[in-house]
Protein backbone atom coordinates (compact mmCIF):
# COMPACT_ATOMS: atom_id res chain seq x y z
CA UNK A 1 0.00 0.00 0.00
CA UNK A 2 1.28 3.42 -0.90
CA UNK A 3 0.29 6.84 0.35
CA UNK A 4 0.27 9.95 -1.83
CA UNK A 5 -0.30 13.62 -0.99
CA UNK A 6 -3.43 15.25 -2.34
CA UNK A 7 -2.68 17.52 -5.29
CA UNK A 8 -3.09 21.26 -4.68
CA UNK A 9 -2.96 20.97 -0.92
CA UNK A 10 -0.32 22.41 1.33
CA UNK A 11 -1.19 19.86 4.00
CA UNK A 12 -0.03 16.34 3.47
CA UNK A 13 -3.20 14.28 3.27
CA UNK A 14 -2.67 10.59 2.92
CA UNK A 15 -4.64 8.56 0.44
CA UNK A 16 -4.11 4.84 0.48
CA UNK A 17 -3.39 2.84 -2.63
CA UNK A 18 -3.15 -0.91 -3.02
CA UNK A 19 -1.86 -2.80 -6.03
CA UNK A 20 -2.82 -6.41 -6.64
CA UNK A 21 -3.45 -8.98 -9.32
CA UNK A 22 -6.66 -11.02 -9.65
CA UNK A 23 -6.78 -14.59 -10.92
CA UNK A 24 -9.58 -16.98 -11.83
CA UNK A 25 -9.14 -18.57 -8.41
CA UNK A 26 -9.90 -15.23 -6.73
CA UNK A 27 -13.22 -15.08 -8.59
CA UNK A 28 -13.95 -18.73 -7.78
CA UNK A 29 -13.36 -17.99 -4.07
CA UNK A 30 -15.80 -15.10 -4.36
CA UNK A 31 -18.31 -17.37 -6.10
CA UNK A 32 -18.23 -19.81 -3.17
CA UNK A 33 -18.37 -17.01 -0.60
CA UNK A 34 -21.38 -15.44 -2.31
CA UNK A 35 -23.17 -18.75 -2.83
CA UNK A 36 -22.79 -19.77 0.81
CA UNK A 37 -24.32 -16.44 1.85
CA UNK A 38 -27.44 -16.70 -0.34
CA UNK A 39 -30.02 -17.63 2.30
CA UNK A 40 -32.75 -18.74 -0.08
CA UNK A 41 -30.42 -21.17 -1.85
CA UNK A 42 -29.34 -22.69 1.47
CA UNK A 43 -32.99 -23.10 2.55
CA UNK A 44 -33.83 -24.70 -0.80
CA UNK A 45 -30.87 -27.12 -0.53
CA UNK A 46 -31.88 -28.10 3.02
CA UNK A 47 -35.47 -28.71 1.93
CA UNK A 48 -34.25 -30.73 -1.07
CA UNK A 49 -32.01 -32.86 1.15
CA UNK A 50 -34.81 -33.50 3.65
CA UNK A 51 -37.22 -34.30 0.81
CA UNK A 52 -34.80 -36.76 -0.75
CA UNK A 53 -34.15 -38.44 2.61
CA UNK A 54 -37.89 -38.71 3.21
CA UNK A 55 -38.45 -40.14 -0.25
CA UNK A 56 -35.67 -42.70 -0.06
CA UNK A 57 -36.47 -43.95 3.43
CA UNK A 58 -40.28 -43.95 3.09
CA UNK A 59 -40.13 -45.67 -0.30
CA UNK A 60 -39.80 -49.40 -0.38
CA UNK A 61 -36.95 -49.22 -2.87
CA UNK A 62 -34.15 -51.72 -3.01
CA UNK A 63 -31.54 -48.97 -3.07
CA UNK A 64 -28.69 -49.63 -0.60
CA UNK A 65 -28.83 -47.52 2.56
CA UNK A 66 -25.48 -45.91 1.74
CA UNK A 67 -26.95 -44.44 -1.45
CA UNK A 68 -30.07 -43.37 0.41
CA UNK A 69 -27.86 -41.21 2.62
CA UNK A 70 -25.24 -40.10 0.07
CA UNK A 71 -27.63 -38.88 -2.65
CA UNK A 72 -29.49 -36.37 -0.41
CA UNK A 73 -26.11 -34.97 0.67
CA UNK A 74 -24.40 -35.09 -2.72
CA UNK A 75 -27.15 -33.52 -4.87
CA UNK A 76 -27.60 -30.31 -2.79
CA UNK A 77 -23.79 -30.01 -2.54
CA UNK A 78 -23.63 -30.30 -6.33
CA UNK A 79 -26.25 -27.52 -6.63
CA UNK A 80 -24.17 -25.27 -4.34
CA UNK A 81 -20.96 -26.01 -6.25
CA UNK A 82 -22.64 -25.35 -9.60
CA UNK A 83 -24.05 -22.05 -8.35
CA UNK A 84 -20.63 -20.95 -7.05
CA UNK A 85 -18.90 -21.71 -10.34
CA UNK A 86 -21.76 -20.02 -12.19
CA UNK A 87 -21.44 -16.89 -10.02
CA UNK A 88 -17.73 -16.62 -10.73
CA UNK A 89 -18.22 -17.26 -14.45
CA UNK A 90 -21.01 -14.65 -14.70
CA UNK A 91 -18.95 -11.86 -13.15
CA UNK A 92 -15.97 -12.68 -15.36
CA UNK A 93 -18.15 -12.62 -18.50
CA UNK A 94 -20.04 -9.48 -17.43
CA UNK A 95 -16.85 -7.54 -16.92
CA UNK A 96 -15.44 -8.71 -20.24
CA UNK A 97 -18.62 -7.70 -22.09
CA UNK A 98 -18.96 -4.29 -20.42
CA UNK A 99 -15.35 -3.15 -20.38
CA UNK A 100 -14.17 -5.21 -23.37
CA UNK A 101 -11.23 -6.14 -21.15
CA UNK A 102 -10.59 -9.02 -18.82
CA UNK A 103 -11.03 -8.24 -15.15
CA UNK A 104 -8.12 -10.60 -14.45
CA UNK A 105 -4.61 -9.30 -13.98
CA UNK A 106 -3.16 -6.21 -12.32
CA UNK A 107 -5.39 -3.75 -10.47
CA UNK A 108 -4.70 -0.58 -8.54
CA UNK A 109 -7.27 0.72 -6.08
CA UNK A 110 -6.82 4.22 -4.67
CA UNK A 111 -8.82 5.89 -1.94
CA UNK A 112 -9.59 9.54 -2.71
CA UNK A 113 -11.85 12.13 -1.12
CA UNK A 114 -14.45 11.78 -3.87
CA UNK A 115 -14.43 7.96 -4.11
CA UNK A 116 -12.51 4.82 -4.97
CA UNK A 117 -10.45 4.90 -8.14
CA UNK A 118 -9.78 1.55 -9.80
CA UNK A 119 -7.16 1.26 -12.51
CA UNK A 120 -6.70 -1.82 -14.67
CA UNK A 121 -4.99 -2.44 -18.00
CA UNK A 122 -7.92 -1.16 -20.01
CA UNK A 123 -9.97 0.85 -17.56
CA UNK A 124 -9.88 3.65 -15.03
CA UNK A 125 -13.04 4.25 -13.04
CA UNK A 126 -14.03 6.47 -10.12
CA UNK A 127 -16.67 4.96 -7.86
CA UNK A 128 -18.22 7.74 -5.71
CA UNK A 129 -18.55 7.05 -1.98
CA UNK A 130 -22.33 7.27 -2.21
CA UNK A 131 -22.29 4.05 -4.29
CA UNK A 132 -20.06 2.11 -1.88
CA UNK A 133 -22.14 0.32 0.76
CA UNK A 134 -19.97 -2.11 2.68
CA UNK A 135 -16.57 -3.70 3.15
CA UNK A 136 -16.50 -7.35 4.19
CA UNK A 137 -13.32 -9.04 5.39
CA UNK A 138 -12.89 -12.79 5.02
CA UNK A 139 -9.89 -15.00 5.61
CA UNK A 140 -8.29 -14.16 2.26
CA UNK A 141 -10.12 -11.15 0.81
CA UNK A 142 -11.67 -7.74 1.27
CA UNK A 143 -14.93 -7.54 -0.66
CA UNK A 144 -16.19 -4.03 -1.41
CA UNK A 145 -19.91 -3.95 -2.19
CA UNK A 146 -22.62 -1.65 -3.35
CA UNK A 147 -26.32 -2.36 -2.99
CA UNK A 148 -26.11 -4.47 0.17
CA UNK A 149 -28.66 -2.40 2.09
CA UNK A 150 -30.86 -1.54 -0.87
CA UNK A 151 -33.44 -3.53 -2.78
CA UNK A 152 -36.53 -5.52 -1.94
CA UNK A 153 -36.62 -8.72 0.09
CA UNK A 154 -36.25 -10.89 -3.05
CA UNK A 155 -33.10 -8.99 -4.06
CA UNK A 156 -31.56 -9.30 -0.59
CA UNK A 157 -32.36 -13.02 -0.27
CA UNK A 158 -31.77 -14.24 -3.83
CA UNK A 159 -29.39 -11.86 -5.54
CA UNK A 160 -27.44 -10.50 -2.61
CA UNK A 161 -25.13 -7.51 -2.65
CA UNK A 162 -23.44 -6.35 -5.82
CA UNK A 163 -19.71 -6.95 -5.75
CA UNK A 164 -17.55 -4.09 -6.95
CA UNK A 165 -14.02 -4.95 -5.87
CA UNK A 166 -12.16 -8.06 -4.75
CA UNK A 167 -8.98 -7.11 -2.91
CA UNK A 168 -6.78 -10.07 -1.93
CA UNK A 169 -5.40 -9.66 1.58
CA UNK A 170 -2.10 -11.07 0.28
CA UNK A 171 -1.53 -7.71 -1.43
CA UNK A 172 -0.93 -5.97 1.91
CA UNK A 173 2.45 -6.12 3.61
CA UNK A 174 0.90 -6.53 7.07
CA UNK A 175 -2.40 -6.90 8.91
CA UNK A 176 -2.04 -3.35 10.20
CA UNK A 177 -1.73 -2.02 6.65
CA UNK A 178 -4.82 -3.96 5.56
CA UNK A 179 -6.75 -2.76 8.63
CA UNK A 180 -5.78 0.88 7.93
CA UNK A 181 -6.95 0.55 4.31
CA UNK A 182 -10.27 -0.99 5.39
CA UNK A 183 -10.77 1.59 8.14
CA UNK A 184 -10.16 4.44 5.70
CA UNK A 185 -12.80 3.04 3.33
CA UNK A 186 -15.27 2.56 6.19
CA UNK A 187 -14.75 6.13 7.41
CA UNK A 188 -15.55 7.45 3.92
CA UNK A 189 -18.66 5.23 3.73
CA UNK A 190 -19.92 6.58 7.06
CA UNK A 191 -19.22 10.16 6.01
CA UNK A 192 -21.15 9.85 2.73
Amino acid sequence: MKNAPRPGSSDVVRHSTVEYSLTRWDYLHWGFYRTLHLRLLMVFCAIAAIGLLWHFFSDDSRMPTVWKILLPVFLPALMIFGTAVGNAFCILCKDMLITKQSCLGPHKLEIKDDGLVERTRGNERLRPWASVEDVVTTGRYLYIYRGKKKGNIFHRLCVGPILKHIVPRRSFASDAEERAFRDEIESHIKAS
